[in-house]
């Protein structure tokens, strides 16, 4: 009763503020105030981001089996694929993709049903996978979300390569909740600080990482760096202490989206190649 007072109270009130229903407790009340995130960012959130869920396959002392759940963010990139990071997979290779007696399972939320999803490639050293989901299910429904538009630089340098010059200062991302992912978060981020190949953990990586001002939780591995016209600029693997955040480049996505659609048989879209059609 007092959730149904609460929505007719706001209605007349002309308040622009509109509860989200749950997909998991119609007792649940989430009530967003994201009025100071641009809008190009909220539609681009509602046509392209997805909750991700995995559950591996765990062994207990008890002598039975269980899953594991993690849980993460994506972003879709081409038509039923979806982008996300491969440590939400698990720190070994074996968990990846599972076997039959033991399968890891991923599972995504479109901000409207559920759906199944398969791994279909990823690069370790990227920490980035790709994965196909099960559209239509098995009751017909369809995948409802959108590719996103992507950046493909990071910088602009002038002609004597000395001065690199960000494209954005101001980034948005955002989180779901574990047992409701119709429950989301919003945080901004930025400025964009710096590049590197450093985690700070004794060793040097292969392909360097961004660095964001502002530190995240786990639950917002996976989400993408949102400009504030609404472009994937970026995906978020890692934060660091209380200060900043590592960030998977434009050009790293780039690259490895290229390298995926070459081993399909697609263009950099996901589109079937004139010659892949026949």
């Amino acid at each position: 009763m007092w959730k149904v007072f609460l929505v007719l109270f706001l209605i007349q009130q002309g308040s622009p503020f509109h509860p989200v229903p749950s997909v998991v407790n119609p007792q649940t009340f989430f009530l967003p105030f994201n009025q100071s995130i641009p809008k190009e960012v909220m539609k681009a959130k509602e046509e392209s981001l997805v909750a991700v869920e995995i559950n591996i396959p765990k062994w207990n002392w008890d002598h039975n089996m269980t899953q594991e759940p993690g849980h993460g963010v994506g972003v879709t990139v081409w038509p039923n694929y979806v982008l996300m990071p491969l440590h939400l997979l698990g720190d070994y290779p074996s968990v990846w993709e599972g076997n039959n007696d033991f399968p890891t399972t991923i599972t995504i939320f479109d901000g409207v049903r559920y759906f199944g999803a398969s791994l279909v490639d990823y690069n370790y050293k990227m920490d980035l996978a790709i994965i196909k989901i099960k559209s239509p299910d098995s009751e017909g429904n369809t995948f409802r979300c959108k590719p996103i538009k992507r950046a493909q630089t990071t910088m602009l340098l002038d002609s004597n390569l000395s001065e690199p010059t960000m494209l954005y200062n101001k980034f948005f991302v955002f989180s779901f909740f574990a047992s409701d992912p119709s429950i989301f978060f919003a945080l901004e981020l930025g400025p964009f600080r710096a590049i590197t190949n450093n985690f700070d953990d004794g060793y040097l990586l292969d392909i360097p990482l961004g660095m964001v001002q502002g530190n995240l939780q786990p639950g917002f591995s996976g989400s993408p760096l949102f400009t504030p016209d609404g472009v994937l600029f970026g995906m978020i693997i890692r934060g660091k202490g209380n200060v900043f955040s590592f960030t998977v480049l434009p050009e790293t996505i780039e690259n490895f989206l290229k390298a995926v659609a070459q081993r399909m048989g697609v263009d950099i879209d996901g589109h079937p190649l004139p010659m892949a059609a026949k």
